[in-house]
């Protein structure tokens, strides 16, 4: 007596659709991360100012290599960006400069006399809050 198989065997290829997926969210998440670098602020408690007018931020990294609109520019290229800006806005800009704790005074007071060559007559120095200790029980 023959018996009817009642599974089948695995005999056609795997579903490219579930694989792509994940293939897709890996290839996601690898490039969110990918980019950018890191700039470790000094902290500061109390330093909550709102500036007023529109803001834009120049970040400083540990090496001393400058950041404007997530690109890397040199000292001349930031300040004719600067200038730019500051005829297409027609506004004063506030010059936010993000610098890494790590780096020396003399190359953040360098970034601001370049703002100020711009044109630009606020600059502010960007910090972070420090931790906030958990309440105590």
């Amino acid at each position: 007596m023959k018996f009817r198989r009642r599974c089948q065997l695995l005999n056609k290829p795997p579903d490219a659709v579930p694989l792509a997926g994940v293939f897709f969210l890996l290839l996601y998440f690898t490039l969110m991360r990918a980019p950018g670098v890191g700039v470790a602020l000094p902290e500061m408690a109390g330093a909550n100012l709102v500036p007023p007018g529109p803001v834009v931020a120049v970040a400083v990294d540990a090496s001393g290599t400058l950041f404007f609109r997530n690109q890397i520019v040199t000292s001349e290229g930031l300040q004719a960006a600067l200038v730019k800006l500051r005829e297409e806005e027609g506004v004063d800009l506030t010059v936010l400069v993000q610098a890494d704790k790590g780096l020396d005074y003399e190359r953040i007071l360098s970034v601001v006399r370049l703002a100020r060559a711009a044109g630009v007559q606020r600059t502010l120095l960007a910090v972070r809050p420090p931790p906030t200790q958990p309440a105590s029980p």
